[in-house]
């Protein structure tokens, strides 16, 4: 995607204005003018480090910028997951995340500019969780540990290649022909930095060749990889015709749930960030940094319809860990743990106002749908000929689950906090569940003596939803004792249960689309049932359901449309969250947000794929 020339004057960028760096390990969230303000590590669901996107004041930031009011632009570098700002002054920085040569990730922030230029490394404190601030010696920098146990704070420590003098706000040092570096790392004891930060201070030269090699090495990788995608069935023909911004978002997409796919356990962490509110400066903020079987299956589902097999394949291998060790309990954390117990960091003023939550109380949860998510995941690889014969070997309990729970109420797709009730969109994926295990013991991948009781069970809730779940409209509902619309159901058109050719085939979309439509966005339901006073921002991945839908009933300028709207409202780097506001453009929600990711790639897929 180009880049885009932003302000670094504002006090709070807006989320679209953030590129998400993430390496299979962890992500940080940097600005347009290279300020890092977000980071856990050194996992994915580790403690905060860095939190100033929740608390500009006191959540604690790190950024490279020239000094001077200068303007940047920021853009990816190629196909990667590192952020090249060029500034105005000719001062180049390129942000990301790199191997620190002991299992562990780094942030770096590699400065190339004229001689004599000097560039301010910003150092916000992040004394909101009790970490105090920065001390400067020499050539580095270090933030004590926090006394708040979910931080955010060190231990950090931060090493550059120059010497760093006294500067407001932080340092500054001189960039010196061959370029600068600037190494922040967790430290794991005090005194006790990693090879490559003594290697920053002992060999400066070195240390800047050796990072430049390696983020040389990272970008072409990234190419390699999205070539060998591009000359798949899959995903060549659609790149070759789509048009550019269709293309860029495709590419933005698949490298986003790549990044965001862990090492260690292949699962995908359903968002990086936690406690972007659903609603300006509302309650509805939730940490999402964990691993749900939903976005799991449908990042898997992305990845397998664009031909990524080999990521798919390992993801299916962890979830298929994960069913083994946690069961169908909604979410985890990435290695198989039990999530903290939800609770509120009053130490941090939140983003816009909001609160500030760790944990997740929908792990406690019943949410049949998932069942019907992971399943058709299953399928679908093993379709493209890539399912380990252990995956396969959970078919026939994942189907069993299905066959005896669909009757039962349960928290639904929203995660809705109260009393269980028959959702609709439930009753759908567990009819998804049964038809993918229908076909992959039709195919003689599984043992098909079953197959005749999942059968009997699909036609059943099929029955269910056409008595109790559709009224005299034709028009799908939210549950089966509240007749009003939902959006979920548009689930529908994308696992193939409305025929399109039928005849109330368009009733649902065309109900949806006119009852909860905001511009081209879809709101969940109204109003909301959580009991919160706040409404909640149009969900993008339904709202890209509706592209898939619009697609699938032949409808392909509306879907065109849609589909270039919501694309539009991604800012430089390309990224969704997982809530937005059409007007003014605003994204909300964790970002980038996993669903909205995936669903973005099946409907670019569904648009341009489609005969």
């Amino acid at each position: 995607m180009e880049g885009v020339e932003t302000d670094p004057t504002l006090s709070s960028l807006p989320l679209s204005q953030h590129f998400c760096l993430a390496d299979g390990r962890t992500a940080a969230l940097v600005t347009s003018s290279g300020v890092c303000n977000f980071w856990c590590a050194p996992a994915f669901d580790s403690q905060l480090r860095l939190a100033g996107v929740l608390d500009a004041a006191a959540g604690g930031s790190v950024g490279v910028l020239p000094l001077g009011r200068h303007r940047p632009r920021a853009r990816w570098a190629g196909g990667s997951n590192l952020v090249r700002i060029e500034w105005s002054d000719s001062v180049t920085v390129t942000c990301g995340l790199v191997d620190d040569g002991e299992g562990r990730s780094a942030l770096a922030f590699l400065v190339d500019g004229p001689a004599a230029a000097e560039v301010m490394v910003e150092l916000g404190s992040a004394e909101a969780g009790g970490g105090g601030g920065w001390a400067v010696t020499g050539r580095r920098a270090e933030m004590p540990g926090p006394t708040a146990p979910d931080g955010p704070g060190g231990p950090l420590l931060l090493v550059a290649s120059q010497p760093l003098r006294s500067h407001p706000g932080g340092a500054a040092l001189a960039i010196p022909p061959g370029g600068a570096l600037v190494w922040l790392e967790v430290s794991r004891l005090p005194g006790d930095p990693t090879e490559m930060a003594l290697r920053v201070a002992r060999d400066p030269a070195g240390a800047v060749a050796s990072v430049r090699a390696r983020m040389a090495q990272t970008t072409a990788a990234a190419d390699a990889w999205l070539a060998g995608l591009g000359s798949k069935p899959e995903l060549g023909p659609v790149l070759r015709q789509a048009p550019r911004w269709a293309r860029d978002a495709l590419v933005r997409s698949l490298l986003t749930l790549r990044g965001l796919q862990d090492r260690a356990s292949g699962l995908v962490v359903a968002s990086p960030l936690t406690s972007i509110p659903q609603w300006p400066g509302s309650e509805r903020a939730w940490d999402y940094r964990y691993a749900w079987l939903r976005d799991c299956a449908d990042a898997g589902l992305a990845l397998v319809h664009a031909g990524a097999t080999g990521e798919a394949r390992r993801l299916a291998l962890g979830l298929a860990g994960r069913l083994v060790s946690r069961g169908q309990a909604p979410v985890a954390r990435l290695d198989g743990g039990q999530l903290p117990p939800e609770h509120l960091l009053l130490h941090l003023s939140g983003y816009g106002g909001g609160v500030v939550r760790i944990g997740n109380a929908a792990a406690g949860q019943v949410q049949v749908d998932t069942l019907g998510e992971v399943m058709r995941f299953i399928e679908a690889l093993d379709s493209a000929g890539a399912c380990p014969t252990e995956v396969l070997g959970l078919v026939p309990e994942l189907a069993a689950a299905a066959a005896s729970s669909w009757r039962q109420p349960d928290h639904g797709i929203w995660e809705v906090r109260g009393s269980p009730r028959h959702y609709l969109h439930s009753k759908l994926l567990a009819w998804a569940a049964l038809d993918a295990g229908i076909k992959l013991a039709s195919r003689g991948r599984v043992p098909a003596e079953a197959s005749w009781g999942w059968r009997r069970e699909r036609e059943q809730i099929a029955t269910a939803i056409r008595a109790s779940g559709t009224d005299a409209r034709g028009v799908l509902k939210m549950a089966f004792d509240d007749g009003s619309a939902d959006s979920s159901s548009l689930a529908a058109y994308v696992i193939g249960y409305l025929d399109p050719g039928s005849e109330r085939a368009s009733a649902t979309l065309d109900a949806v689309s006119a009852e909860l439509g905001e511009g081209p966005l879809l709101a969940r339901h109204r109003p909301e049932r959580d009991g919160f006073p706040s409404p909640c921002a149009p969900f993008l991945f339904t709202s890209l359901w509706a592209v898939i839908a619009e697609s699938r009933l032949g409808r392909r300028a509306a879907a065109l449309a849609r589909l270039h709207a919501i694309v539009d409202l991604a800012g430089p780097a390309g990224q969704l969250s997982e809530v937005a506001l059409p007007a003014p453009p605003t994204l909300l929600g964790n970002y980038p947000q996993v669903q909205s990711q995936a669903a973005l790639v099946e409907a670019i897929l569904a648009v341009f794929a489609a005969p």
